[in-house]
């Protein structure tokens, strides 16, 4: 769950995960993890996804890494191939960028004229 708060009645990353419309997971992954892979990890997430229930992070990082080898991964073994997934299932589970707009504008507030 990558929800900061757990509380919240928005949907979870495994939810998500689980029942998106595979263009949807592909337009966040795109939007918010800046995937270049994106088409290629909706595919095997949705292969893997109509076998079972996608439970758990570990279980979703080796399907994407199956999708995107490491070793291939943008040359760098530096960083790993679900790190961009990941980070874009976090903002949209948190609705980051809707929270992000509110603290721009409560900010802009408190500025000087």
């Amino acid at each position: 769950d990558m929800r900061m708060d757990r509380s919240d009645k928005n949907p979870s990353a495994q939810q998500l995960v689980n029942q998106a419309p595979p263009q949807l997971i592909m337009s966040w992954l795109r939007e918010f993890g800046e995937e270049r892979a994106a088409l290629r990890i909706v595919r095997a997430l949705c292969a893997a996804r109509e076998k079972k229930e996608i439970s758990n992070t570990l279980e979703l990082a080796q399907i994407i890494e199956t999708a995107v080898p490491r070793y291939g991964y943008m040359g760098s073994k530096k960083i790993h191939p679900a790190t961009r997934t990941f980070q874009a299932l976090r903002i949209v589970v948190n609705d980051e960028m809707e929270e992000l707009k509110k603290g721009l504008v409560q900010a802009e507030t408190l500025l000087a004229p």
